[in-house]
């Protein structure tokens, strides 16, 4: 393994349920998953569950692409949208939906959005990267829904997430207008379905 910035995977080769993420230092990020998985103090609880039930020996640990440092959060938000990954909680990278960041999360992000700017080349790499992708299907969104309920957030998690998000990093009015409609469309979609089971 090596020290580079990039997207990883790790993957239950028994269901084929995995985790997608990004990191400045994929060799660390993944020491310190390893380390809490099986100290069993991971923070997302989901993921935690199956490492207890089906143990280290079988999940595998991959790196899916190197990217630059800037790029990590759009590359791992478009293996989120094309691809089902159920142990990612979150359908936002970088975000915190229906939890806390942990510290060494909210450090991971600190320093992945550190001075960011993005030069035109870089702009127009991205853009030609995600040119005539797909992004969820009905399934996945559903799947998505259902990952998030019995999550409920307790008013100091939405404090929280507040004055987080007060202090977030800069972001252009393009990049906060998609944000807020990809939030807005999750809890539609959440609210919809919720609907539908009560009837």
């Amino acid at each position: 393994m090596v020290n580079k910035c990039g997207i990883y995977k790790i993957k239950n080769i028994i269901t084929h349920d995995s985790y997608i993420g990004s990191a400045v230092n994929i060799r660390n990020r993944w020491y310190h998953h390893h380390l809490e998985l099986s100290k069993n103090i991971h923070d997302n609880p989901h993921f935690q569950n199956a490492w207890n039930k089906y143990g280290v020996d079988n999940f595998e640990f991959s790196i899916i692409e190197f990217c630059e440092k800037e790029a990590l959060i759009e590359r791992e938000q478009w293996y989120i949208d094309t691809e089902n990954h159920a142990y990612n909680i979150c359908p936002i990278a970088g975000s915190c939906l229906g939890r806390l960041a942990s510290e060494e999360t909210r450090h991971k992000l600190s320093e992945i959005h550190t001075g960011k700017h993005f030069s035109e080349e870089h702009k127009h790499k991205i853009s030609e990267a995600n040119k005539g992708k797909h992004y969820h299907t009905e399934e996945i969104k559903n799947k998505i829904i259902k990952a998030h309920k019995g999550i409920p957030l307790s008013k100091e998690h939405k404090h929280k997430l507040r004055e987080a998000w007060k202090t977030r990093p800069h972001m252009s009015e393009e990049t906060k207008r998609k944000l807020s409609e990809s939030v807005t469309n999750y809890w539609r979609q959440r609210k919809c379905s919720t609907f539908a089971e009560d009837d």
